[in-house]
C-alpha cells in the first residue's frame, strides 16, 4: 500500500497558491450550480421511487450519484449504480427471475423501492456552505469518501460535493491567475501517488464477474488486463450496468468484459478511445487533466510493460492537496 506524503514546496512559510484557493474558498462557491431552483439545482430522488426508475434518472442525470429523501423530506442515504449492481446481485434469481431475460427481475425491480438498495444506516458525512475547501478535503481525506452532502444553516441537504468538483475548480482558479502551484509540476513516483494492488479481472471473464469482484472488494471500478501478458486493456465500473438496466436483458451480465469494452469503443463520439493508464514519470498535472477529459474517478498507474501497479483517484488526489496545505 503506497502513502501519499507530504512535499514541500521550498517556499518556506508563504502560503502556496493551491493553499491559498483552498483556505480562501468556501463549499458554497464550488457547488453555486446545484443551489439555483428547478430542475438546474440539486437532483435528488424520493425513497418510495422504484429502483428502475432511479437507475434511468442517475443514467440520464449524468450523475454517479443522487441523495434520498423520505416523504418528510428527510436525507436517509445516496444511492449510486454500486447499489443497484449490490441490489441485482442480491435477488433470488430462483424466485424472481421467470424467463431467460427475467421478466420477473425486472418486475420486481419496478416495484421495489429504491430505499430497499441503500445501506440501512446513514451512508454519508456532510459538510455544510460556509466550510473552507481546505476543511471539507480534509473530510475526504479522513473518510476516504467519494461524495460529501452539503447542508444549509438549518440542516438541510442543498448539493453534494464531489473530490472532482473541488480539483476542477482548483484548476480553474489557477488557469484564471495564470499561476501554477508547484506541486502540479511533481510526478506520481515523486508524490508516492496511488495504492496497491490492484484489483484486476481478465479480459475473457464476464460483466458479472467483474461486478461480483466489486461488490466482494467494496470498490467501484476494477481493471481490466490481457491474462497473458497483464497488460491493462480497459476498465470496468459499476455504472457499466447501466445499459443492462436500460434494456432489461440480463444476458448483458454474460458478456466477457472484452467485449463490453468494444462495444463501449464502437459507441464512442472520440475516434480515441481513453485508455485508463498513467505513467509514474507523468506530472500531477497531466493526471488531473486525464481524468477530467474522461470523465472517470480512477486512473491506473501502469508498469514499463503497461501492467496496472496501483490506482489513484480523485480523492487521493484531494488526500494530497490537503496534506500539502494543512499547517
Amino acid at each position: 500500500m503506497h502513502l501519499l506524503k507530504r512535499v514541500s514546496s521550498g517556499r518556506g512559510s508563504e502560503k502556496s497558491k493551491l493553499s491559498y484557493i483552498l483556505s480562501s474558498h468556501i463549499v458554497k462557491d464550488v457547488v453555486a450550480e446545484q443551489l439555483k431552483p428547478g430542475e438546474q439545482g440539486l437532483k435528488s430522488v424520493r425513497s418510495h421511487q422504484g429502483v428502475l426508475d432511479v437507475c434511468s434518472y442517475l443514467q440520464h442525470s449524468n450523475v454517479s450519484s443522487l441523495p434520498v429523501f423520505d416523504d418528510n423530506n428527510n436525507c436517509i442515504g445516496v444511492v449510486t449504480f454500486a447499489d443497484a449492481v449490490a441490489y441485482l446481485i442480491n435477488q433470488d434469481w430462483r424466485s424472481v427471475s421467470s424467463s431467460k431475460e427475467g421478466d420477473g427481475v425486472w418486475s420486481h425491480l419496478g416495484k421495489a423501492p429504491i430505499q430497499e438498495a441503500i445501506p440501512g444506516s446513514i451512508n454519508y458525512i456532510t459538510t455544510n456552505l460556509s466550510c473552507t475547501l481546505i476543511e471539507s478535503i480534509g473530510l475526504f481525506a479522513r473518510h476516504r469518501v467519494r461524495r460529501l452532502l452539503v447542508v444549509n444553516e438549518s440542516g438541510t441537504v442543498v448539493a453534494v460535493l464531489s473530490p472532482s468538483a473541488i480539483v476542477k475548480f482548483v484548476i480553474q482558479k489557477q488557469i484564471k491567475s495564470g499561476i501554477s502551484d508547484p506541486l502540479m509540476s511533481m510526478s506520481i513516483k515523486d508524490l508516492d501517488l496511488g495504492s496497491g494492488p490492484v484489483e484486476s479481472v481478465s479480459k475473457n471473464q464476464t460483466l458479472i464477474e467483474a461486478l461480483h469482484l466489486m461488490y466482494e472488494t467494496k470498490h467501484s471500478v476494477t481493471a481490466v488486463v490481457d491474462p497473458l501478458s497483464g497488460e491493462l486493456v480497459g476498465s470496468i465500473s459499476s455504472s457499466d450496468i447501466k445499459e443492462v438496466f436500460e434494456t432489461k436483458q440480463l444476458s448483458i451480465l454474460v458478456h466477457t468484459c472484452w467485449k463490453h469494452i468494444i462495444q463501449e469503443r464502437a459507441k464512442s463520439d472520440s475516434e480515441v478511445f481513453p485508455y485508463f493508464g498513467v505513467q509514474e514519470g507523468n506530472k500531477l498535472e497531466i493526471v488531473i487533466s486525464k481524468l477530467l477529459v474522461t470523465h472517470v474517478h480512477h486512473l491506473y498507474v501502469v508498469d514499463d510493460h503497461a501492467r496496472p501497479v496501483r490506482v489513484l483517484s480523485f480523492t487521493d488526489i484531494c488526500t494530497l492537496f490537503y496534506e500539502n496545505c494543512r499547517t
